[in-house]
């Protein structure tokens, strides 16, 4: 890892735990004044993107519940990596946030092309098998194919031989679409299920 890349990181880290303070105090803040080191932390020296650094970004644009600038994000990551079924379905997880349904439904689309092309190629005692299982059965709960989505998870908990992963399937399984989007502690306006609006 390159001196610079290293300072950048460092510079991230520390922007991230100023964040994740400051947005205990005051979550719904516009633009939070944090980001401003978060953003610079984005752009390394030599002019490339990295990443990583991309993906934390977007996690704290969703604490904050800064949703049309996390989409922004993630079609910036889409750019790295346009081939990845884990971008694909990032963005389209941002554009639902910023509600744009019809969009995000394409993506999760796409996503689960590229996903279910992977399973095709991958031995189940790969590493990554059971990640892209349960990563498929996130996407079809998006989709609103509950059901198919259950069975998936149903199935990983079955064959899961550790307690931390039993009780990951579990959670999962409890979820439904809007604590996958949003989390368990999702307002009332970001409730509302555009399934049924469509």
């Amino acid at each position: 890892m390159n001196a610079h890349l290293s300072k950048t990181l460092a510079v991230l880290s520390l922007a991230i735990s100023a964040t994740f303070f400051s947005c205990a105090q005051s979550p719904n803040t516009a633009k939070h004044p944090d980001m401003k080191l978060i953003d610079s932390a984005t752009e390394i020296k030599d002019g490339k993107k990295n990443y990583s650094l991309y993906y934390r970004k977007l996690l704290y644009q969703n604490q904050l519940k800064q949703y049309k600038d996390a989409l922004i994000t993630s079609r910036l990551m889409l750019q790295l990596r346009p081939n990845d079924d884990e971008t694909v379905f990032i963005v389209g997880q941002a554009y639902e946030r910023s509600g744009d349904t019809a969009s995000a439904f394409k993506y999760y689309k796409g996503s689960l092309a590229l996903c279910d092309k992977k399973l095709q190629m991958m031995d189940t005692k790969n590493r990554s098998f059971k990640e892209t299982k349960t990563e498929r059965a996130l996407i079809l709960m998006l989709l609103g194919r509950e059901k198919e989505s259950q069975e998936i998870l149903t199935e990983l908990l079955k064959n899961e031989t550790d307690l931390a992963g039993q009780d990951e399937f579990r959670q999962l399984i409890n979820m439904d679409r809007r604590d996958l989007l949003y989390g368990k502690e999702y307002t009332t306006e970001e409730s509302a299920d555009p399934i049924k609006k469509r």
